[in-house]
């Protein structure tokens, strides 16, 4: 178990995320939330602030290897402690100081570093892309991320390279002056133990989903009216779980999205498919149909004998594991999500075929911005991606 005392608890988020990269699955209580009579902590840390200072210590007990006269692993004691100037700074400043402080201390005493330094929970390609925009250099970029964040020079390299890929993409949409639109769907096959999204069992609440779907038509048409005059650029239906809607329910969900927005401006419209025992080749067809160019699909393991709810309340089932029992299906999806290293464009054609290994036939293609359609050429030539590169389930 690991205890944090702070007389600030609007940071404790920060030292709790921050320590638990170094302790996976550790216990992280607060100290006054400890039960009486709990054992000792394995890790106890103090944060304090002042108007000047703020101040880390930690005490780590860990097992020497050796075992004591009374047959118990004998145990030391490493001790640490930081300071970091906060006077006259801001809050982001501030937390930056402090887990630049609290990873020293961390650092120490276990003689771990972290790939990512600081960062957790965080997308490090934001971070890159607004230095990537205000045009610094590389060099600068991981200089200033070592110095901020202490991201070892292997993850800023790839952070930069995503960022700039992310920062060609985003030339050619209007995301300033544009918008994106999320559309959640509150419905699941079942509910996941470690969810903490806002999602029910559509078995058990079908009789809500048509007043649902209504009742999503009609805000959909509100923000068509609020967002008069800005492009739309993206497109994103997330949940809960969008595919655990009918074929027929998604159909509607998808036609009034189409209906009350203009697409000529969308580089990339996507659904969310993160059950993949909720995919069926009418829901791959209704999306095909409605122009969905981009589907995200999270199975947990490929393999049938690990297909069963396990401890999280999920069942992990990627569908009927023999081929016999399934029809054959090829649908075709547009996607603007692959990226391949050294290459401009990065729209996509995926053909996903139903089939044991779940291999993806990756071929590219470029959507022109703005045009309302997909051009397939690029310098006058197709491009394909060798099967070597072309990326498995297996």
């Amino acid at each position: 178990m690991i205890l944090i005392d702070t007389d600030d608890s609007s940071f404790y988020y920060d030292i709790q995320s921050l320590t638990g990269e170094f302790f996976p699955g550790e216990e992280i209580k607060e100290k006054e939330k400890r039960e009486t009579g709990a054992p000792g902590p394995r890790l106890s840390i103090s944060v304090h602030f002042t108007d000047r200072v703020v101040s880390v210590s930690a005490d780590y007990w860990r097992e020497t290897g050796e075992i004591s006269d009374q047959g118990l692993p004998k145990m030391e004691k490493r001790s640490q402690n930081g300071t970091a100037l906060i006077k006259d700074i801001d809050r982001p400043e501030v937390k930056n100081r402090l887990k630049r402080v609290l990873y020293d201390v961390l650092s120490k005493v276990t003689g771990q570093t972290l790939p990512w330094g600081t960062l957790s929970g965080i997308r490090p390609t934001k971070l890159v892309l607004s230095r990537v925009e205000e045009g610094m250099p590389p060099e600068e970029i991981e200089k200033d991320l070592y110095n901020t964040y202490y991201l070892s020079p292997e993850k800023t390299d790839l952070a930069i390279e995503i960022a700039e890929r992310e920062h060609e993409i985003l030339s050619s949409v209007p995301y300033k002056n544009g918008w994106s639109l999320y559309i959640g769907i509150p419905f699941c096959p079942s509910i996941c133990l470690y969810c903490s999204f806002s999602s029910y069992p559509i078995a058990k609440y079908e009789e809500k989903v048509s007043a649902y779907i209504k009742a999503l038509d009609h805000e959909l048409a509100e923000v068509a009216e609020m967002t008069k005059g800005h492009p739309l650029t993206s497109v994103y239906i997330g949940g809960g779980t969008p595919t655990s809607l009918s074929a027929d329910q998604l159909s509607k969900v998808l036609e009034s999205i189409h209906r009350h927005f203009d697409f000529s401006t969308v580089a990339e419209f996507t659904v969310e498919a993160g059950r993949p025992d909720s995919i069926t080749p009418e829901k791959l067809r209704v999306m095909k149909e409605a122009d969905v160019e981009r589907i995200s699909i999270n199975p947990k393991t490929m393999r049938p004998s690990k297909q069963s709810a396990g401890p999280t309340g999920r069942r992990i089932s990627s569908g009927p594991s023999d081929r016999q029992e399934r029809p054959a299906l090829s649908i075709s999806i547009w996607t603007s999500s692959w990226a391949c290293p050294g290459k401009g464009d990065v729209s996509s054609l995926i053909r996903l075929r139903a089939s044991r290994s779940c291999a993806l036939t990756v071929s590219r293609s470029i959507r022109s911005p703005g045009s309302g359609r997909r051009d397939s050429r690029r310098s006058g030539r197709n491009t394909r991606i060798p099967p070597s590169k072309t990326p498995r389930c297996i």
